[in-house]
């Protein structure tokens, strides 16, 4: 007897769009030994208030540390959210620039873990038969990305 899951949307954020805006690859750096290689990640975040929809763009690229101004690799991935009732986090009466969003910190941490897990899956597909096929996107605290990307706006007591 087949089973089928059938899923609605739960809780305050669903997963709208994933899609890899970039690729880019230099494999004339390759090197047989990437122990060497580091992994960046870098955030930006947008809305759409009218539509409960808040866009974040996950860039993650590598360099080796003997040449950081090379970038041996790169994606960025646009993860596009739709978070319940928007409107709520945004102050009333201004125009509202990102920085002014009062989005709960354990919403942000949700779609950082999920944007990191989204360009990981793309990246390794993206670098599949080059020769960087053996590097990965590390395994990241979203905790501690998240207050690397957002500052101040992720609050330890909103996440317990």
């Amino acid at each position: 007897m087949e089973e089928t899951l059938k899923q609605k949307p739960t809780g305050l954020v669903s997963v709208r769009r994933i899609k890899e805006i970039s690729f880019f690859i230099n494999e004339k750096l390759s090197k047989p030994d990437i122990t060497q290689i580091k992994s960046q990640l870098e955030a930006r975040l947008g809305f759409n208030a009218t539509l409960n929809l808040v866009n974040l763009i996950l860039r993650a690229y590598y360099i080796y540390e003997e040449f950081p101004e090379e970038i041996v690799m790169e994606i960025s991935v646009e993860n596009v959210f739709e978070v319940a009732n928007l409107i709520e986090f945004i102050p009333v009466g201004i125009d509202v620039t990102t920085d002014q969003m009062n989005i709960p910190s354990r919403v942000l941490v949700e779609m950082v873990a999920i944007s990191i897990s989204h360009t990981r899956a793309l990246f390794g597909k993206a670098i599949s038969g080059t020769t960087m096929d053996s590097t990965y996107l590390p395994i990241t605290d979203p905790i501690a990305a998240s207050k690397v990307f957002f500052g101040e706006k992720i609050k330890d007591e909103e996440l317990k």
